[in-house]
């Protein structure tokens, strides 16, 4: 199953990572206040300290943050770490 990482797991973003690593995907999470994830870790998901952590090597990366300022500042940080080949779903 391909590596996943989803960047922002606030209201919109945790329901729908939680259903991801319940659908058995290896998921990497990050998110700027580092409490939100916590439900999906007890799920089997990984928290990684920083974006570019959670994007190295995965073949797709999900983002689901605020604003277009927190998505170029998440972007800028994780797109160079992707595999390649990936796919960013915005």
């Amino acid at each position: 199953m391909s590596e996943l990482t989803f960047l922002g797991t606030g209201t919109m973003g945790l329901p729908m990572a939680r259903n991801l690593v319940t659908a058995g995907f290896d998921l990497r999470v990050w998110n700027r206040s580092p409490d939100r994830p916590t439900p999906l870790l007890q799920a089997g998901a990984r928290l990684c300290e920083d974006p570019a952590a959670a994007a190295h090597g995965a073949t797709t990366m999900i983002t689901m943050l605020s604003d277009a300022g927190a998505v170029l500042e998440t972007a800028a940080q994780a797109l160079p770490t992707l595999g390649d080949g990936a796919t960013w779903i915005q």
